[in-house]
């Protein structure tokens, strides 16, 4: 994520935490509900929700590429609650192939519920995992690099008055990431700045 704030793009989106020194978090945007994605024909898909204990009997991706250990051990734990290890499978880079894996069987994988309304798959059940914490989701820049825009929506700032004038002034210019896997950039939105 840092080399994506190096230089053309002002601020991203992403899910917390974000512990980095140089990294500055703004106000929480949203929260939403952690859940568990399955296939379709998995054994916990006819569930209402779960606990996050379940991770224990099952595989779950490896996450492949710079992620910081303590934002895997919030999104993906090393152990369950009680204890047990949780099993990591094959090395995956985007969320389409954790999608993949998940389809085909081969693991099972925590995602926000933003997952399940931007990435609706007939062969892949999200369950709501009743015990784990809701997501953050929050506007973050690099501390070296701060704009006026990006200041106004730091905690004691503005806060989501001061993120509305920020996404009007350079939301050409942020990254959204719909998932922590993959950065969308859509560079046909950019503008001049004031």
């Amino acid at each position: 994520m840092q080399k994506d704030l190096a230089g053309e793009v002002d601020a991203v989106t992403t899910w917390l935490p974000v512990r980095e020194p140089d990294l500055t978090v703004g106000v929480v945007l949203r929260e939403e509900p952690l859940n568990l994605m399955v296939c379709a024909d998995h054994p916990l898909a006819r569930q209402e929700s779960v606990s996050t204990e379940v991770l224990g009997d099952h595989i779950v991706p490896r996450l492949n590429g710079p992620v910081p250990a303590y934002w895997e051990a919030a999104v993906l734990p090393a152990r369950t609650p009680v204890g047990r290890p949780v099993r990591r499978g094959p090395a995956v880079t985007t969320f389409y192939e954790i999608l993949a894996l998940v389809a085909a069987g081969d693991a099972v994988c925590t995602v926000p519920d933003e997952g399940r309304r931007y990435n609706a798959q007939t062969d892949v059940v999200h369950l709501p995992l009743h015990d784990a914490p809701p997501v953050q989701w929050a506007l973050i820049w690099r501390t070296d690099r701060a704009t006026p825009a990006c200041t106004r929506t730091r905690p004691g700032g503005d806060g989501l008055r001061g993120f509305n004038h920020a996404l009007e002034m350079w939301w050409p210019r942020c990254l959204c990431p719909w998932s922590p896997y993959g950065l969308v950039r859509d560079r046909s939105l950019r503008r001049r700045h004031p």
